[in-house]
């Protein structure tokens, strides 16, 4: 879920990629907010493709990480 959108995207500052990307809903006012908290499950239902593609493009070595610095620190 993604808060404060039209102030950081026309305030702070601007995306790099296209917020379609996006892998969750965006909100701009906080009681709305605080329901898709609270209905997160249903949430992470519905865009856990989504998520997939976005983690696949933004962090492809999730999970990963860890293992292989603590393969080559402990040899």
């Amino acid at each position: 879920t993604f808060y404060y959108y039209d102030e950081y995207k026309n305030k702070m500052r601007d995306f790099y990629f296209s917020v379609e990307e996006l892998p969750g809903p965006i909100v701009e006012e906080e009681d709305i907010l605080l329901k898709k908290i609270k209905g997160i499950s249903e949430i992470q239902e519905e865009y856990k493709e989504k998520y997939k593609m976005f983690n696949a493009i933004f962090n492809p070595y999730r999970g990963v990480c860890s293992a292989r610095y603590l393969e080559e620190w402990m040899g």
